[in-house]
C-alpha cells in the first residue's frame, strides 16, 4: 500500500494587509493581546545593515517581558524580507529569512530579561532591496508558539528541497518530527495524530529522495500505522446498493 505525501500545514495562519506608513507602532486588534504593528517602508536612503551589509535597515523597539513568548513577522510585497532581533546594545540575538512564507520572515522569541529589543527590518542581499513592508509583535502562549514554530519549519524545510538543499531540508523535517512527537505524546495521543503521520512521511519521502530507502521505509510504515487508527475505515460505494 502505498502513502500519500501530506503537508503538514493543516494550520492556516492569515494576516491582514497592512498598508506602509510612517514607521510608528499602532495597536491591532484580534484575538488575545493586541498586537504592535510597525508600517515602514525600507530604501537605498536608509544605513547599511551592521551584519549584512550591504543592505539597508531600520531599527524598531519594543519593549518585551523576561519569558513570555513572542511571534515577531516582517512582511513585504517588495523584497526578501530579512528580519534581525538585537538587545538594547545592539548585540545580534536571533534572524529569519523565509520562515514566515514566501519570502517572509517570522521569529518566535523568548527574552531571558525584559526590556528594550531592537527589532530590525531589513532585506536578504539578493534582488530588490527597497520597498514597504509590516512589522508586527504579538504574544504567544508556549503550546500555540510551537505549533506555530512547527508550521513555520515545514515551510522552511519544503522551500529547502525545492532548492536542492537537501542537508538543511532534513535537519529541519527531523526537527519537525522531534517537535511533533513533543506536542502529541502516545500518553494523550493513544491512537497517533495526523500531524504526527504527516511528519513522519515527509521524513519518509525525503528520505527516499536521498536513496536512503530503508530508513525511510520505517518512517513510511510509522505514518501508516497512526492513518490506520486515526484516520475513519472507508466505506466503498460501488456498485451502488
Amino acid at each position: 500500500m502505498s502513502i500519500r505525501v501530506l503537508d503538514l500545514c493543516v494550520l492556516l495562519l492569515c494576516a491582514a494587509p497592512l498598508n506602509a506608513g510612517d514607521g510608528k507602532a499602532t495597536p491591532k486588534p484580534g484575538a488575545g493581546e493586541a498586537a504592535q504593528v510597525f508600517r515602514g517602508t525600507l530604501s537605498a536612503k536608509d544605513p547599511p545593515d551592521p551584519l549584512l551589509k550591504k543592505v539597508p535597515h531600520k531599527v524598531h523597539e519594543v519593549k518585551l517581558e523576561a519569558g513570555k513568548a513572542y511571534q515577531i513577522d516582517l512582511q513585504s510585497k517588495d523584497f526578501d524580507a530579512f528580519l534581525r532581533v538585537e538587545d538594547a546594545k545592539g548585540k545580534h540575538l536571533a534572524d529569519d529569512d523565509d520562515s514566515g512564507g514566501g519570502t517572509n520572515a517570522r521569529l518566535f522569541f523568548k527574552p531571558k530579561e525584559g526590556g528594550t529589543y531592537r527589532l530590525i527590518a531589513t532585506a536578504y542581499p539578493k534582488g530588490q532591496p527597497s520597498g514597504a513592508y509590516t512589522l508586527t509583535v504579538r504574544r504567544v502562549d508556549d503550546r500555540v508558539q510551537l505549533e506555530l514554530k512547527l508550521v513555520a519549519l515545514n515551510a522552511a524545510g519544503r522551500k529547502h528541497f525545492q532548492r536542492g538543499e537537501h542537508a538543511a531540508a532534513e535537519r529541519l523535517v527531523r526537527e519537525t518530527l522531534a517537535l511533533c512527537q513533543k506536542l502529541y505524546p502516545k500518553e494523550k495521543y493513544p491512537k497517533g495524530h495526523l500531524n504526527l503521520a504527516n511528519s513522519l512521511t515527509n521524513l519518509g519521502f525525503l528520505l527516499k529522495a536521498l536513496g536512503k530507502r530503508e530508513e525511510a521505509r520505517g518512517y513510511y510504515e510509522q505514518a501508516l500505522a497512526i492513518y490506520k487508527k486515526a484516520l475513519p475505515p472507508i466505506t466503498p460505494t460501488w456498485p451502488p446498493g
